[in-house]
């Protein structure tokens, strides 16, 4: 759980006083303290000069389940209280949620009085980073000397994405269940989608042509359409990523393609960047028609360099 700031351009001190917390921890156990710490050293020290905004950003992971029985039903009740709950209960709620408590036990820390209240009510808005849903199965308990996250929860989960080749199931519907969830569940946050987006794996003729990307962001743009005329106060949504990053170059993430091997880094537009380029512009009511997508192909062949 990262906590985010939303402000105006920053000075070196600001930019120090600041940071983006990061750690291995899956979730609040051990960073709670320190990422209070921090929320109240930016709103004494620095809100009101910066005018920003104070976030926290998850991983959010919609689950599906693998039967129709009533006890799925739990299951699903069940992942979603370890895996959201327990990142989001205690900043609206101020604690931890109820199963956790008592599957835990002693092993969860325990929230002060005090800790309670300055956690609560923390976060100005929530960053959701979304990428695939999963499919989850109830285990039966446990009988390991060394519980952990896993066997607390109590249930196998299946990923909807084939690593191997690098594709993610186009599942919109999914998201916009996480999104209506935060609402109903959590009193309706601001929400601002700062990841989406699937890999791509092959030669670079290939990963130009990435009509697969295409598809899944103009389903998953969609549902952040139906989820906000739904009532979710979902702000803003951002694609990850921009162009291919290093530490991923395995994984072509990006909308450019970006050229490891030359020097000079050379980046070239995928066709998703003219496809991303043209939705701001307003222009993409007819691109998923073959004809639509063979003209958009035609016109990037054509203007490789212009964006």
């Amino acid at each position: 759980m990262n906590p985010v700031t939303e402000s105006g351009p920053l000075s070196q001190e600001d930019r120090v006083a600041t940071p983006t917390i990061r750690s291995a921890t899956p979730g609040p156990v051990q960073q709670t303290p320190v990422a209070l710490a921090t929320e109240k050293l930016y709103r004494k020290k620095y809100k009101d000069r910066q005018g920003g905004s104070i976030g926290y950003s998850i991983f959010g992971q919609w689950f599906i389940p693998s039967t129709n029985s009533k006890d799925e039903e739990i299951t699903i009740q069940r992942a979603r209280d370890f895996y959201l709950g327990w990142m989001l209960e205690p900043l609206i709620y101020g604690n931890y949620p109820d199963v956790m408590k008592r599957t835990v036990g002693s092993r969860l820390p325990v929230f002060t009085e005090e800790e309670s209240e300055l956690v609560k009510g923390s976060a100005d808005f929530l960053g959701i980073n979304y990428y695939f849903a999963a499919t989850v199965t109830k285990n039966e308990p446990s009988s390991s000397r060394n519980p952990d996250y896993y066997t607390d929860m109590g249930l196998s989960m299946t990923l909807l994405a084939n690593f191997s080749s690098s594709e993610y199931d186009v599942i919109p519907w999914a998201m916009e269940g996480v999104l209506d969830y935060i609402k109903q569940s959590y009193g309706n946050p601001p929400i601002y989608i700062l990841e989406n987006g699937t890999p791509a794996k092959g030669d670079l003729p290939l990963e130009l042509k990435d009509t697969r990307r295409i598809e899944y962001l103009d389903a998953y743009m969609g549902a952040v359409l139906n989820a906000v005329r739904n009532g979710s106060d979902t702000r803003g949504y951002f694609v990850w990523s921009f162009m291919d990053v290093y530490e991923l170059n395995d994984f072509s993430f990006g909308m450019y393609n970006v050229n490891f091997s030359d020097p000079q880094l050379k980046r070239s537009p995928k066709l998703s960047a003219h496809w991303y380029s043209a939705f701001l512009k307003g222009n993409n009511n007819t691109f998923f028609v073959s004809q639509g997508m063979t003209q958009l192909q035609t016109n990037s062949s054509s203007s490789t360099s212009s964006l």
